[in-house]
């Protein structure tokens, strides 16, 4: 559970600076028109708390490295933040500082084409949900099918040749918690790339998972 937590709050620190790269450009782009060079934009979006917290926070630890006189490289090195997007963002705009500050076309069409990228890739992520359906529904059909022939398997027992191995609701309850593990395992990966078992997310369907045990 404390794995899983942890893992939750690393994928939501990664959402956020991923949205706060995005705004970053928007906001660089919107200033660059007004002379404004990328160090003091990036000062203004601090000052101006338009992101999250733990973006904000991220944002101003970059502002103290930089007028401490790092460079944005080594700026990214020291943040070490879990959003690729963010640390991609941050060394883009060193570059174009240091080539002279970058003129602000160029920064808007790098915003609109990583936006467009975020889009498509959050189409991906919800494309998970239907795993989330699956496991659902598979623990219904697992109820029904159960009830279809508990009956017929209480039976084998009289048999002349019963198996040697009885099925009972415990094993049937058992396979649909493997069940559910292993979707939301497969979930998470289409998600996030990683099998994090988002605690949030999966307490529903754990409870889900109990309903469908009582039902047996």
């Amino acid at each position: 559970a404390i794995l899983s937590l942890n893992g939750y709050r690393v994928l939501n620190e990664v959402r956020e600076l991923d949205l706060a790269a995005l705004e970053m450009l928007k906001n660089i782009a919107e200033l660059r028109k007004y002379g404004l060079e990328i160090p003091r934009a990036l000062k203004f979006i601090a000052q101006s708390r338009a992101l999250s917290p733990r973006a904000q926070k991220r944002v101003e630890k970059l502002m103290e490295l930089l007028d401490a006189g790092h460079s944005f490289e080594e700026a990214v090195s020291i943040l070490k933040t879990p959003s690729h997007t963010f640390n991609f963002t941050v060394l883009y705009l060193g570059l174009l500082h240091e080539c002279g500050g970058g003129d602000e076309e160029v920064i808007q069409m790098t915003y609109e084409y990583l936006y467009r990228f975020k889009t498509h890739e959050d189409l991906i992520k919800r494309s998970s949900y239907i795993f989330d359906l699956f496991a659902i529904a598979n623990l219904f059909i697992l109820v029904w099918v159960w009830r279809a022939v508990r009956l017929l398997i209480s039976q084998w027992q009289y048999l002349a040749y019963a198996p040697t191995v009885t099925i009972t609701s415990g094993v049937i309850g058992l396979v649909m918690a493997v069940s559910m593990i292993s979707y939301s395992i497969v979930s998470s990966i289409v998600r996030s790339g990683v099998p994090v078992l988002e605690t949030p997310r999966e307490v529903p369907k754990a409870l889900l998972t109990l309903a469908a045990m009582a039902m047996l």
